[in-house]
């Protein structure tokens, strides 16, 4: 190798920062350590707080998810008529509360109350889908507001719709629900894909 193609090969490999001169337009190239390791100072701390930020992000998208696989396995329970899997979800003082529903849920009822009567019976279960879920969380504490369909068991015709509005509470065993909200209404429903 000539020395022309040595001193090219040795300067493609030689790390180089690139300076604005007292000449402002100018930019001129340094192999000075000290400017280096200053300017690689910044690069990793730059590095360093993405990380920082990338990770609090993937933090926050993993609990979004785990609060929506809540409700989504409170809802296969309801399907399957499956009482365990429904309780597996919820703290045994769970409320439902149903402002616009027919007699009987004007107030307040218990969970134990709902999964009865969710679980009665033979065949499949109510199908209830939301979509579009907003999830919050803040600590210990989510929420889960959703447009939802339902379905009677064994039927294909949509029954109601409305807003479902799940609060959840963050513990040693994961999250569960400890107040589940909705409206009902019988028009205007647009049904939801499975």
């Amino acid at each position: 190798m000539a020395a022309g193609q040595r001193r090219r090969a040795r300067a493609v490999l030689e790390p180089v920062v690139w300076l604005r001169s007292p000449d402002w337009p100018t930019l001129v190239a340094t192999t000075d350590p000290e400017v280096l390791v200053r300017n690689n100072r910044w690069r990793v701390f730059g590095l360093a707080l993405a990380s920082i930020f990338t990770a609090v992000r993937l933090h926050a998208q993993s609990d979004k998810q785990a609060v929506l696989a809540v409700a989504t396995r409170f809802f296969d329970g309801m399907r399957g008529r499956d009482s365990a899997m429904m309780r597996s979800t919820v703290l045994p003082t769970t409320v439902l509360v149903i402002p616009s529903g027919p007699p009987g849920f004007e107030k307040p009822i218990t969970i134990d109350q709902f999964i009865k009567m969710a679980t009665e019976g033979t065949g499949p279960g109510g199908d209830e889908r939301i979509t579009n879920p907003v999830v919050q969380i803040d600590g210990p504490m989510a929420s889960i507001w959703a447009y939802y369909t339902y379905t009677a068991g064994g039927q294909t015709a949509i029954d109601h719709c409305g807003i479902d509005a799940f609060l959840l509470q963050k513990d040693h065993g994961g999250w569960k629900i400890f107040n589940i909200a909705g409206t009902i209404r019988k028009t205007n429903c647009t049904p939801v894909s499975k």
